[in-house]
């Protein structure tokens, strides 16, 4: 588990330092204190520079990774995608500095990731014997010549011993994802597409019984839950709220008899569960990143929730990282951390960069919850 964390260069992080980390984090703060980009940099780090994983992070803001044959700019809106990653989204900037995330780890492990915008460039030398060689430079774009060979590129160096270029050529980037151990629960994934694949992991499990358990805060009433293919799911009103054609989508069976029904129908609230859970209990051993946990979640619902994924936490070995703007969200975790296994985190802006204040003294947490102390 990572016990600190330092961020160097990494969008609206120009410099970020967190100490005191927990098997559960609850990140709080302002607007556009870079929340989300925290969990984002832990999650390039904990999966290692995956260019699969850093293509899905893009594209969930929106950016484009791959551009038509006809494109001749094809290739320099792609590096400014990129470039979006990197404080300042400056090109130049981020091919003369990289992108650094460091951690440490609960057993004093260090972790160390940079990412950095360059060429690779092949140079000709003449070694001892007289004989011409070529060796593979890395070079940031002011060392460029227009009379040399090079191929614009992402470098990612992984624990200053192993790096690997991704070229920026061809049509774009393309990667397929390994099996990660993590698990990130966007504002927006309330319906995920990716649900029925991680609840067949899980089915006929002591973990599938956790699921249900985890549904029934919203509903009581719940029995039982399957992914099963509904063809009404080709209607347009299912493809808006995030089913394709034919897809598997989440019944449930209730304790009033065998008729079954669309979990979709049943309220966003309990969907949000149901991703939450289905994510959580799917990355055993590693680690879960939710981005404004309360969204679409009453607030009576949420000291049980909370409850469950320390439960699970700690059940599972995960740890867990969660952004926040609510104090309900806030006063529910305090009441659900009975094992002392949390850690809330108000992110500051000072000027040595953004600075992470911890509160993990169970007298000091009863103290604000008892008496509505303001720590967002």
């Amino acid at each position: 588990m990572l016990s600190s964390l330092e961020i160097h260069r990494f969008k609206g992080l120009s410099e970020c330092r967190l100490e005191n980390l927990s098997r559960v984090n609850l990140f709080v703060g302002k607007n556009n204190v870079g929340k989300s980009s925290l969990l984002e940099a832990i999650s390039i780090l904990l999966t290692k520079g995956s260019i699969g994983w850093i293509i899905d992070l893009l594209k969930s803001r929106g950016l484009s990774t791959s551009f038509g044959r006809d494109n001749e700019d094809g290739p320099k809106m792609l590096q400014q995608n990129i470039a979006s990653l990197f404080t300042g989204r400056n090109v130049d900037e981020f091919s003369r500095m990289p992108i650094v995330i460091l951690a440490k780890e609960t057993d004093r492990t260090k972790r160390i990731l940079r990412l950095q915008l360059g060429y690779l460039v092949d140079e000709k030398f003449i070694d001892e014997s007289g004989s011409e060689q070529r060796k593979r430079i890395f070079l940031h774009s002011d060392q460029i010549d227009d009379g040399m060979d090079s191929c614009p590129g992402l470098c990612i160096e992984i624990d200053d011993k192993d790096w690997r270029y991704i070229p920026l050529m061809g049509y774009g980037m393309y990667a397929i994802n390994a099996d990660r151990g993590i698990e990130f629960v966007r504002p927006s994934s309330t319906f995920s597409a990716s649900n029925a694949k991680l609840f067949d992991r899980i089915a006929m499990t002591d973990m599938q019984h956790s699921l249900v358990e985890a549904l029934q805060i919203i509903d009581p009433r719940i029995r039982d839950v399957n992914f099963l293919s509904d063809p009404l799911s080709a209607r347009t009103e299912f493809r808006a709220a995030g089913a394709g054609a034919g897809e598997r989508v989440p019944i449930v069976v209730l304790d009033s008899g065998p008729t079954r029904y669309p979990l979709r129908s049943m309220g966003d609230g309990v969907n949000r569960i149901l991703t939450i859970i289905l994510s959580m209990i799917n990355c055993k051993g590693g680690t879960l990143l939710i981005d404004e946990f309360e969204n679409g979640l009453h607030y009576t619902t949420l000291c049980q929730l909370w409850k469950m994924i320390f439960r699970l936490a700690k059940q599972l070995d995960i740890q867990v990282f969660v952004t926040s703007h609510s104090d309900d969200c806030i006063r529910s975790f305090i009441e659900a951390d009975t094992d002392s296994d949390g850690t809330i985190m108000r992110l500051e802006t000072r000027p040595e960069g953004i600075i992470g204040v911890p509160y993990t003294d169970r007298d000091e947490l009863n103290y604000i919850n008892r008496n509505n102390v303001e720590i967002r």
